[in-house]
């Protein structure tokens, strides 16, 4: 079976709890919750430009460097956006890879700019209470 997006035939179920894997990743980030981030990045290796970080704890302790936090009143100072989103069919060990469009906004003095733009490719697993991302590989393309 073939899950991309909705596609015919495609299993919704797992594209939309895969979503929902990768929406919680990006709402700990740009929420500033790096325990949350940690704890869903225990056991994955993020592929950055920049490098290779790999478990919980170093991812936690390198987006706490590069992520901006947000205001004091709560306003998030990024926003990610993510379209595009194909799941492969899952392979032999039940695991997929999904690609993903991405695109930050973040505030300024006048108003939102884009940030940055690319592409995710991640590598999940699917465990007892739901996918985890055991590789999320960070294209940037502007």
């Amino acid at each position: 079976m073939t899950v991309a997006g909705h596609a015919p035939g495609g299993d919704s179920t797992t594209w939309q709890a895969v979503h929902r894997a990768l929406c919680d990743y990006l709402d700990a980030v740009d929420g500033g919750d790096f325990d949350r981030l940690a704890e869903l990045m225990e056991h994955a290796t993020v592929i950055l430009p920049s490098g290779r970080i790999t478990g919980g704890p170093a991812i936690r302790e390198v987006y706490e460097r590069i992520q901006p936090v947000p205001d004091e009143d709560g306003r998030r100072r990024t926003k990610h956006h993510l379209t595009n989103l194909v799941v492969s069919e899952p392979g032999e060990d039940g695991s997929v890879v999904a690609d993903a469009y991405y695109l930050v906004l973040e505030s300024g003095p006048d108003g939102p700019r884009v940030q940055k733009t690319g592409r995710f490719r991640d590598w999940l697993t699917s465990q007892q209470d739901g996918w985890v991302i055991q590789e999320h590989r960070v294209l940037l393309d502007f």
